[in-house]
Parts: structure tokens; sequence; C-alpha cells
């Protein structure tokens, strides 16, 4: 029992300490470890703390519906959840109160007044800050667990559960009862989406059989459609290689042949420029006319 009260202590420090800071990512982490270690040291003791473990329940469904209030609403439920574990964990155990607990119900009444819990609800009378955190002789257990109820019950209330109010004088059973409905009907969007996806894995664990021959198959389609292209590509690049040979050996053939033409073109207009037979010729002509006149 020491140890599971231990291992209890030591899940309440590290929420009471996420909640200091706000992190409500890493308070969704610890919630279900916390709630785990509480049910386990519920059954090593002649106790019943389903009441703590449905506020516990209540804060992991609002924190998947992130608003401000309900930001504010899960850290009063959380603060809850740490005040109620102490006062089991100093009930049981015998032991002197930790300043967590102590840091989490400051924190606690800090949060209602944020919530207008004293102005919403008249005729609630407001909370000393060590309430929830240990145990008072002078206070009626009764009417501290109703208060409780009332308590959950309006936080509920805000987060869009239409419950009625809890009367004063009911069972703990029928309390716990009251509180378990509250939470079932908060967790039935939840529920229907874990549905929803067990369903969901069903038809995929049903059509995976069949889907993966036809998958099998067309991976085996395709690698030889593959290995083809690839064969194909081969023979073109072996076929192209022979033609580029070819290609440019014309290429050079008719570079020489050109060359050939235009050196012979160059040649002969250099030997028309050099004979100057005809240009004598032209001059003997002209003296002889030059004699005649």
């Amino acid at each position: 029992m020491e140890q599971a009260l231990r291992v209890v202590e030591d899940h309440v420090e590290k929420v009471s300490w996420a909640l200091v800071g706000q992190d409500w990512r890493r308070l969704e982490q610890l919630l279900p470890p916390l709630l785990m270690a509480v049910d386990a040291f519920s059954l090593t003791v002649d106790t019943n703390l389903d009441a703590t473990l449905h506020v516990a329940a209540c804060c992991q469904v609002i924190h998947a519906q992130p608003n401000i209030v309900n930001l504010v609403v899960i850290g009063v439920l959380g603060l809850l959840l740490c005040s109620l574990a102490a006062v089991a964990s100093l009930v049981m155990s015998r032991s002197k109160i930790l300043s967590t607990p102590d840091v989490c119900m400051e924190m606690l009444v800090d949060k209602l007044k944020l919530l207008d819990y004293e102005r919403e609800k008249p005729y609630r009378r407001a909370i000393n800050r060590q309430y929830f955190a240990q145990p008072d002789t002078g206070v009626n257990l009764a009417q501290q667990f109703f208060y409780f109820t009332s308590l959950a019950a309006w936080l509920l209330g805000l987060s869009g559960v239409d419950i009625p109010a809890p009367k004063e004088y009911l069972e703990v059973d029928e309390e716990e009862a009251y509180m378990q409905a509250g939470a079932n009907e908060l967790a039935a969007a939840v529920a229907l989406a874990e549905d929803k996806q067990m369903l969901q894995s069903k038809a995929i664990s049903t059509a995976w059989p069949d889907s993966r021959v036809v998958l099998e198959k067309l991976s085996s389609e395709l690698d030889a459609s593959l290995d083809k292209l690839t064969s194909r590509e081969r023979f073109l690049n072996e076929q192209f290689e022979r033609l580029m040979a070819q290609y440019r050996a014309a290429r050079v053939q008719l570079t020489v042949v050109q060359l050939t033409e235009m050196k012979g073109i160059m040649d002969e207009h250099s030997t028309n420029i050099a004979d100057a037979t005809p240009v004598a010729a032209a001059i003997a002509m002209l003296s002889d006319d030059d004699d005649d006149l």
C-alpha cells in the first residue's frame, strides 16, 4: 500500500507542476498514468475513489475541446483531482500533508474566482484555501462531498453538458452514478470517434488480405513493365550510337569534299589573276589604234 501511495504522490506532483505551468499537452500525457496509479491505490485500501476517477476522465474529455473556458475548467478539475488524491493519501497513510496540495488548492480557488463561481451561484458560499487540501473535523463530510459534486456539475455545465443539479441528501453511490452519467454524456463525442476508428480498423483488417494480393500482383506487373522499358531503352541507345557514328563519318566526309571544292575555286581565281597575257594583248591593240590615228 505504501508503494502504491508513493506512486500516486509522484504522479500528483507531476500533474501539479503541469497545471502550475499551464502545460496542457503535458497534462494530457500525465492524466492517464495518474488514473492508473489512483486505480491501483484504491485496490489496496478499503476505499472508493470512483468520483476522483470520473472527474479526471472529465479533464481528458474537456481537453479535446480546447477553448478559453474549457482550458480554465480543465485546470479546475485537474486541481480537484490532485486535492482529493492528496486527501485520500493523507487519510490512508497518516502522513503529513505535502505543500503541493496546498498550492493546488490555492490555484483552485483562484481559477474558480476567474470563472466567477460566487456570482454565478449566489447560494454557493466561498470556500477557503484549505477546503479540499486537508481534512477538517469541523466540516460535515457529506456536506463537503455535496459541495464537490455541485461544483463538478457546474463545471460540466460550463462545458456544455446539460445535467440536473445534484441533491444534497443522496447516497454516495447515487452521487457517483450521477457524476458518472455527466462524464459519460461529455465523453459521448469521444466515444463515437473511438467507435468510428474501431470500425475503420476492422474494415481495413477485413479488406487487407484481398487488397494485399492485388497490390502484390500490381507490384509484380509494374516490375516487369519497368524491366521491359529498361531493355527497350538500352536497345534504342545501342541503335542510336551506331547511327550517330555513321552520321559523324558522313559529316567528316562532307566537310572534306566542301574543302576540296573551295580549294579548287580559289586556285582557279588565283591563276586567272596571275596570268597577264590578256592585258598585254589589249595594250598592243590600243597602240595600233593610236598609230592609225
